[in-house]
């Protein structure tokens, strides 16, 4: 395996600018991304055999084209709004930092005494965490109590291809405060909003901040396609959005 670098992350995010005919398919192009000078040259002049240009992504989806990740940032993002420099988020030299929602956050709690079961409904068993602001960074939060599990989803909507396989990990800025992304794979054709399982390893409370990086992602390349993708066997998890709990 090897792993997508960010160029080759922005070309399959990026909305293309044309698509060529190759091979028998529609190749999307983007100047300066994926194709040599002479190609972009060509392109640019509307000389290319089978070049189109499509008009929105709606168009887009036409020639089977949809973003792998969206919103999508270009750019590794390091300050917000009001110039305030905060844990970066977008893309990165061989991967994508990703954010999360303030809505539909959930701490595991054990006020109903109640064993955790995967296998069975657990809503009981989670609660709403209160949603601070910190005047000084301009950023939301969330508290996550001392040896606690926190479930929240992502702000960006994945279309992981076929020849793709993703892994989530966390950040070392959490990291080196006891905060861990558990590892979590996003499989080939898999799609949707991504839930995170971020856990405390200490015995403290910590804040959590929304609007900016939580957990990277790799892109690993493979070298031969999978023969089942997890859209072909209709994973549980397939087009989710929000935070959503175990399914069996």
């Amino acid at each position: 395996m090897s792993l997508l670098s960010d160029r080759q992350i922005m070309a399959r995010s990026m909305r293309p600018h044309h698509f060529m005919r190759r091979d028998g398919f529609w190749e999307p192009i983007i100047p300066g991304v994926t194709h040599t000078p002479e190609i972009v040259a060509n392109m640019e002049k509307r000389r290319w055999m089978g070049l189109e240009t499509p008009k929105d992504d709606e168009d887009c989806s036409r020639f089977g084209w949809r973003p792998m990740i969206f919103p999508f940032s270009p750019e590794a993002n390091r300050f917000n709004e009001k110039g305030t420099k905060i844990i970066s988020w977008g893309t990165s030299s061989y991967g994508y930092d990703i954010r999360i929602k303030a809505d539909g956050i959930k701490l595991f709690t054990n006020l109903s005494g109640q064993i955790v079961d995967p296998m069975r409904p657990y809503t009981d068993q989670l609660a709403d965490p209160m949603i601070h602001f910190d005047e000084e960074f301009g950023l939301h939060y969330f508290v996550l109590p001392p040896n606690t599990l926190a479930l929240a989803h992502t702000v960006e909507y994945f279309v992981i291809p076929r020849d793709l396989l993703v892994t989530c990990l966390g950040k070392s800025t959490y990291a080196r405060v006891g905060l861990s992304q558990l590892v979590t794979p996003l499989e080939p054709e898999w799609e949707g909003e991504l839930v995170l399982e971020i856990a405390s390893m200490t015995n403290s409370p910590t804040r959590v901040y929304l609007g900016c990086g939580i957990a990277q992602l790799l892109f690993h390349t493979v070298s031969e396609v999978c023969r089942i993708s997890y859209k072909d066997k209709g994973g549980k998890y397939q087009g989710q959005r929000g935070t959503t709990l175990a399914r069996t």
